[in-house]
C-alpha cells in the first residue's frame, strides 16, 4: 500500500497550492485502503476533507471521479459524518471547480 507521502501522489500538488493561495493550508492524508484525501484545518477548529466524489482520492488522478468536500465539526475523527457536504458531477475534476465547491461548503447558511 502506498502512502500519500510517496512521490506518486505529487499529482495533487496543484490542488494543495491552489488551496494555499486561498489561505487554506492543506496536507494530503491517508484515508486507508490505498486512498487519500486533502485535509484542511480551519482556524475555527473545524476541518475540510476533500476527496473524490465517490471515494478517497486515487493515486492515479486520471481515475478521479469528481470532487467531494465535507466540513467536519471541531474534534471530529470523521466517523460522525460531515456537517456540510457537496460534490461535483463525476466528470468535473478541474481545480477551479474544486475551489468553487470549497467556497460553497464554507459559505454561511
Amino acid at each position: 500500500m502506498s502512502s500519500p507521502h510517496d512521490p506518486g501522489w505529487d499529482s495533487y500538488g496543484d490542488v494543495i497550492a491552489a488551496l494555499g493561495d486561498m489561505g487554506l493550508p492543506s496536507v494530503l492524508t491517508s484515508t486507508g485502503g490505498g486512498h487519500a484525501a486533502v485535509e484542511v484545518a480551519l482556524e475555527t477548529g473545524q476541518h475540510l476533507l476533500i476527496s473524490d466524489a465517490a471515494d478517497g482520492l486515487s493515486r492515479d488522478r486520471h481515475q478521479q471521479l469528481g470532487w467531494g468536500v465535507g466540513l467536519y465539526r471541531q474534534g471530529s475523527e470523521y466517523d460522525d459524518g460531515p456537517t456540510r457536504y457537496d460534490a461535483t458531477e463525476d466528470d468535473v475534476t478541474d481545480v477551479p471547480a474544486l475551489l468553487d465547491l470549497v467556497r460553497t461548503v464554507l459559505a454561511p447558511n
